[in-house]
């Protein structure tokens, strides 16, 4: 895996994985087949996405409140550089990416997935301890 010239945060580098299928196959149950050694699950429903609506499509934006809520629940606060990935060319962990981004936060996509870990994966659940994470409004 390639690391050169990543920036050197003020907290943790976190690796994220972010899989979901249109398909109905879990991403979850990918994870937990097996992930990068220290990665957390990010589900895209759950932690990127408001509730759907017909106005505002499957995957709206959540309140800046309630994705700090859930990188704090994640263990991820606003000093820790993330780093995602899933397996579909970044269509999933790219809005994890864009998100943070847009907020100022320090993020990066994965280029190759799981497949680019030089490591065995990892089986089984990460869990870091919640922590919080600083609410920044989402830009107008």
């Amino acid at each position: 895996m390639a690391t050169a010239g990543l920036p050197v945060p003020a907290g943790d580098v976190v690796f994220c994985d972010v899989r979901w299928y249109l398909d109905g196959r879990s991403g979850h149950d990918a994870y937990l087949a097996g992930h990068i050694p220290g990665a957390v699950f990010v589900d895209l429903d759950r932690h990127l996405a408001a509730e759907p609506s017909p106005e505002q499509g499957r995957h709206p934006l959540p309140s800046a409140a309630a994705f700090a809520a859930s990188l704090g629940e994640l263990g991820i606060s606003e000093h820790d550089a993330v780093i995602a990935y899933d397996d579909s060319g970044g269509m999933s962990a790219g809005r994890l990416v864009w998100m943070l981004r847009v907020l100022g936060a320090e993020a990066a996509l994965l280029d190759g997935g799981p497949a680019a870990c030089d490591d065995e994966l990892a089986a089984g659940p990460t869990v870091r301890p919640a922590t919080t994470c600083a609410v920044r409004e989402w830009p107008t």
